[in-house]
């Protein structure tokens, strides 16, 4: 037998065999495949024009080593709600990523690859999906985005980054999708001493998130007060015995305590517009993703400058890194940054 007849034939076959198989799925993370994970993201476009982008890590990636990817779905979230259908427009760009996800930037611009894919840009439906509480990829219960150019991934950090809005009239609102999501170590301890306007009964006007207090991460800092006025936000070590703020400023109230050391940092930021709630001042504090940092303490109060008054003092601690191995920022469509997630991201699946 002629064998370059016989090369041709086992390669049609081949090729047979692999069409017949049909398109190969991959759930990262891979332990949900079947399983509801416990946390939850909305989708681009579903209710109002956003922008997000899920940085995962090569190690969560090492089944699609040479594989080259033709679509990506995002599985509803499970449980007893029906959600509604509604239209939507997608652009996706894939690229590989220099950044970890836990040195992911809260500038959509810094975690693009030097050669990003637009792997598909055009309107897409979210279909109409009956409560359950049994996660499944069957169609009513997944947005599914088919590549219109494919996108082959050899190796590193991958890098989603989409940007969706809403068809006029067509929106279809809430229409959450599971997510993975690391348990918090993070502590933050309330020590009182607020006074002024703000923060009902016990005047808790400042609020420290622990789920940003881990290597990686953002911390976030924020204080509500008087529009267009600047909280004085100060971190220090914790002086538990506490002191009048009136030391300083002599007009401020006598409940007005202090519960901090001497500032090792001190900023001005201002109250702004956060309708319909009170005026806010927000403040972020990167935190470096390093071992040693694990496990440290700092205590930080507002004092705002119009009324001098004091916020709450919160004692807060770093814990430990996630362990999601994946990361998300979120923001609205325009935006140049977004808000960091370092313990929570989608669970998606890519079909290949």
């Amino acid at each position: 037998m002629n064998s370059t007849y016989v090369i041709l034939t086992a390669a049609a076959i081949a090729t047979a065999i692999a069409h017949a198989q049909g398109p190969q799925f991959t759930v990262i993370p891979p332990s949900y495949a079947n399983a509801d994970a416990v946390g939850q993201l909305w989708v681009p476009g579903a209710s109002k024009p956003l922008r997000q982008q899920q940085i995962i890590g090569a190690s969560l990636l090492q089944g699609l080593v040479g594989q080259t990817l033709t679509a990506l779905e995002f599985r509803r979230n499970a449980q007893a709600d029906d959600f509604q259908a509604g239209s939507l427009n997608l652009t996706v760009t894939l690229s590989i990523t220099p950044n970890e996800p836990l040195s992911t930037s809260s500038t959509f611009a810094n975690n693009i690859g030097p050669a990003p894919v637009t792997v598909f840009t055009g309107q897409l439906q979210l279909p109409a999906s009956p409560a359950t509480t049994s996660p499944n990829w069957t169609p009513s219960n997944i947005l599914r985005i088919p590549f219109q150019t494919s996108f082959a991934y050899q190796s590193g950090n991958l890098c989603i980054d989409i940007v969706g809005s809403p068809i006029t009239g067509q929106a279809a609102g809430w229409w959450p999708c599971d997510a993975d999501q690391s348990p918090v170590t993070s502590t933050v301890v309330d020590l009182g001493g607020g006074c002024g306007a703000y923060g009902g009964p016990l005047h808790r006007w400042s609020t420290a998130v622990p789920r940003t207090l881990v290597p990686g991460g953002e911390g976030s800092f924020f204080a509500f007060g008087p529009l267009g006025s600047f909280g004085l936000v100060a971190f220090a070590t914790e002086f538990p015995p506490g002191w009048p703020l009136a030391i300083v400023l002599p007009a401020a109230p006598l409940n007005c305590t202090m519960f901090i050391n001497l500032p090792i940092a001190l900023d001005l930021v201002m109250f702004q517009d956060n309708a319909p709630a009170d005026p806010r001042a927000d403040y972020i504090v990167p935190i470096p993703n390093i071992s040693n940092i694990i496990g440290s303490t700092l205590t930080t109060q507002w004092v705002e400058w119009t009324q001098q008054a004091s916020s709450n003092a919160l004692t807060w601690t770093i814990g430990n890194p996630p362990s999601i191995q994946m990361a998300h920022v979120d923001g609205y469509a325009t935006d140049l940054t977004g808000e960091l997630f370092v313990d929570l991201a989608h669970v998606v699946r890519f079909e290949h």
